[in-house]
């Protein structure tokens, strides 16, 4: 491959039409840059240096200036601004004097007489605070409250757990009717749930029945409607068991009412259910870490309580889960105290564990009513002081005739919605195994 030819030069060549420049023009410029450097830096105050460079960039555009010019010229603009500062104070001290001597006082000026002038503040009357900050809200204003506060000390002061023939129902029921009024007088179920303490602490046979006598009489003679539901929740069910009659509630339910009543999260259920391994309780230590709540617990009536349980029982078909969570977290809710909260959930999960078998509450039944009877009955009871003169083994024989007759209407029927009743109507007579 050829190499490519050279450009020839042509004779036409014409030069730039631009001045050159030599270096004289380079060194004046950098001189220019460092007067003006200088000039910034002297006169920042005053502003002059802004002038200075603007006359530097104007006359380099014109002619170039030799150093001895630029530095005269600059000399004669300072000069002349030094003057120009030192005419401005005489200017404005002569504007000032002219302002003063021609400024008048107001006409409105109060004038000093030498008189004192005594000012009196006016009196301010401040009403006294109120010394109660919640005495203005009203009685639907939500407010947090205890959740022990309310418990019915009323009736754990009973001692159920005492002999029968020394236990009078009547020395007590006027105190219990008082509390029981907020309710319509229904008994209340603190009552109940006393009764159940009172029998799980003892494991003599004799002691439990005894405090289910106690309990027993006392509903006969202060309220003998809460009798039959007590009956049924202290045998640990709510039906004959020849009646398809069943709760049908889970583990998930109870926890789900531990967690949305007490606060807990699953972590803290599960530890507990892990300690105590009973579901009545975690219930019972879980209300004991509660100490405030929203709602004031309403008290819980054993006919309440039995009567919640019916519609869990009878709650069917679509939406029938929600609504029966929604009554086993009321009931837990409105139990007052750890104990309530305790057999409100043994009962609900149907393990109530106080050992009241079917054997023992037919013994207290015809016990209770050798003894006590509703206000307006016609049956006849035993006198105490004669059954407390009696040898234990009389007194067997006495309370033996009682239970064999009570034990065989219920062999016969075994329910206590229609034994209960006839006790009521006619207490411990051979008219019960005609009915």
């Amino acid at each position: 491959m050829s190499t490519p030819t050279k450009r020839r030069k042509k004779n036409d060549y014409q030069a730039s039409p631009q001045a050159a420049r030599g270096l004289d023009f380079f060194f004046g410029k950098q001189r220019a840059k460092e007067v003006k450097t200088q000039e910034s830096n002297a006169h920042d105050e005053n502003g002059s240096s802004v002038v200075g460079e603007t006359e530097v960039h104007k006359n380099y555009g014109e002619e170039e200036l030799t150093d001895e010019q630029l530095a005269r010229k600059l000399q004669a603009q300072w000069d002349e601004e030094d003057r120009q500062g030192a005419a401005r104070p005489h200017q404005s001290a002569d504007v000032g004097e002219s302002h003063t001597d021609g400024e008048k006082e107001p006409p409105d000026k109060p004038v000093q007489d030498g008189k004192s002038e005594t000012f009196v503040e006016p009196k301010v009357e401040v009403e006294a605070e109120q010394s109660n900050a919640f005495a203005a809200l009203g009685k639907n204003t939500l407010s947090l409250q205890s959740a022990t506060a309310e418990e019915d000390t009323t009736s754990y002061t009973i001692p159920f757990d005492q002999s029968p023939l020394s236990f009078d129902p009547q020395h007590y029921l006027p105190d219990l009717k008082k509390q029981w009024e907020a309710q319509g007088g229904r008994a209340t179920y603190a009552l109940l749930t006393h009764c159940f303490v009172r029998v799980n602490t003892t494991q003599s046979r004799i002691k439990i029945v005894d405090t289910l006598v106690n309990l027993i009489r006392t509903l006969i003679e202060g309220d003998p409607e809460s009798l039959l539901p007590a009956v049924w929740l202290a045998t640990n069910s709510i039906s004959p068991p020849y009646m398809d009659i069943e709760l049908g509630l889970g583990g998930s339910a109870i926890s789900k009412a531990l967690k949305m009543v007490c606060g807990l999260d699953g972590a803290a259920l599960k530890t507990l259910y892990n300690k105590h391994g009973d579901a009545g309780d975690v219930a019972f230590e879980a209300k004991k870490r509660q100490s405030l709540t929203l709602r004031k617990p309403k008290p819980l009536t054993i006919r309440g309580v039995y009567e919640s349980l019916h519609k869990i029982a009878n709650a069917k078909g679509q939406g029938s889960q929600d609504a029966k969570q929604k009554i086993v977290e009321r009931l837990v809710q409105d139990a007052r105290g750890a104990e309530e909260s305790r057999y409100i959930v043994r009962t609900l999960v149907q393990h109530l564990r106080i050992g009241a078998v079917k054997t023992t509450m037919l013994i207290a039944l015809s016990r209770a009513f050798l003894l006590s009877k509703p206000a307006g009955a016609c049956f006849e009871t035993k006198p105490l002081g004669e059954l407390a003169k009696l040898s234990k083994q009389h007194l067997a024989e006495v309370y033996g005739r009682g239970e064999e007759l009570v034990k065989a209407c219920f062999a016969r029927r075994p329910n206590y919605n229609d034994l209960v009743p006839a006790l009521l109507e006619v207490g411990i007579d051979d008219e019960l195994l005609i009915r």
